[in-house]
């Protein structure tokens, strides 16, 4: 391919002693680029906005956030027959976490993340294309100790309400268009 790519980013925190730290971003970017033997263009853009916490009350080490991203791409006919294709996805995520010391050299930890995420796939002038949604919620935690030199015990736990989710949500929501398979 050959192609020109811009982005932006812009980020501002506030760093307060005894308060919570606040961090946003935002950020943007576009590509354009063409396939060699082919005369049309492909462009692609994306859009994202997070905001950032953290804060340290009673040993407790706490954190939470939210992202919001939108994609956008468009890939025009390359091979015969096939018209142009329109992808779009857009999602929001909600973190939470904590942390805190424990005896025998011990950290405790555990984390929440909530995603919801659209995409519009396949989208062609003559078709609605697909489309696929959804709701991850996601659940980990994490206990280590170490209660001597050279010997460290630990316990690790993961859950997920949506498997399927939780696959295809970062690959659909980064824009790229899946193919349909016709019967």
């Amino acid at each position: 391919t050959h192609g020109n790519s811009d982005a932006f980013g812009v980020s501002w925190g506030v760093y307060l002693p005894s308060y919570p730290t606040l961090l946003a971003s935002y950020q943007q970017g576009s590509n354009n680029f063409t396939i060699y033997g082919q005369n049309s263009n492909n462009t692609s853009s994306f859009h994202a906005f997070n905001l950032r916490s953290t804060y340290q009350v009673a040993g407790f080490q706490l954190n939470g956030g939210y992202q919001r991203s939108a994609t956008h791409s468009e890939f025009p006919e390359f091979l015969v027959d096939q018209q142009p294709q329109t992808s779009e996805a857009s999602g929001n995520t909600f973190t939470f976490g904590a942390a805190h010391q424990l005896p025998l050299h011990g950290n405790f930890s555990a984390n929440y993340n909530r995603s919801e995420f659209t995409t519009d796939y396949g989208l062609t002038s003559s078709s609605g294309g697909a489309s696929y949604g959804g709701t991850v919620n996601s659940i980990n935690a994490n206990v280590y100790l170490n209660p001597v030199e050279r010997l460290s015990v630990g316990v690790n736990t993961n859950y997920t309400d949506n498997l399927l989710g939780s696959l295809f949500q970062p690959i659909l929501t980064s824009g790229v268009v899946v193919q349909q398979v016709r019967s």
